[in-house]
């Protein structure tokens, strides 16, 4: 954020990730944002009643029937807006992507282990999912969607390995 003395209506707020001490992708909790014009008069006191909704998504992420020589799964979305300015929209100068790491609960299942807020992407995202070997070959599924990830919605993102097709992908955006 900015400071009080450099803040302008163009100022941007981004998100920071970060990893923890046990290798998970963590983001700042929820971002909300609200805007309303006033009017100030000399001496007299103004009322705000303010209006927030949340400026980011929350991202799930379940994959199962991964083989057991996965050692590690990773999730990339793009192209994401990469900071909301203070004005309360979101900047179009440039677009980033989130990496988040998922974690194994169980032999075949991969999970998003703590909550992951995102900003909205800027176009129909595309989602690429690397699973780590133990042979070090890396695989990357890539799914390009025309659905946008949106502020205040909740995405999850399902997918299914299997040995034919590699790994199927589903998901929705609910309020």
């Amino acid at each position: 954020l900015p400071t009080q003395t450099d803040a302008t209506t163009t100022s941007p707020i981004t998100l920071i990730t970060e990893i923890d001490n046990t290798g998970n992708s963590r983001t700042h909790a929820e971002l909300e944002a609200g805007k309303a014009i006033i009017t100030l008069e000399d001496g007299k006191t103004t009322e705000l009643n303010l209006i927030v909704t949340r400026a980011v998504s929350k991202v799930n992420a379940t994959l199962s029937g991964i083989p057991n020589d996965v050692i590690g799964v990773s999730l990339s979305l793009i192209p994401l807006y990469s900071n909301l300015l203070l004005q309360g929209t979101y900047s179009t100068e440039t677009y980033s992507n989130a990496q988040i790491a998922l974690s194994s609960v169980e032999p075949g299942t991969w999970e998003i282990a703590n909550p992951v807020f995102i900003l909205p992407s800027s176009a129909g995202v595309t989602v690429s999912i690397m699973l780590n070997y133990t042979s070090g070959n890396p695989q990357t599924y890539i799914y390009n969607s025309d659905i946008r990830i949106e502020a205040n919605k909740l995405t999850n993102i399902k997918a299914t390995y299997n040995d034919i097709s590699g790994l199927a992908i589903s998901g929705n955006i609910q309020s």
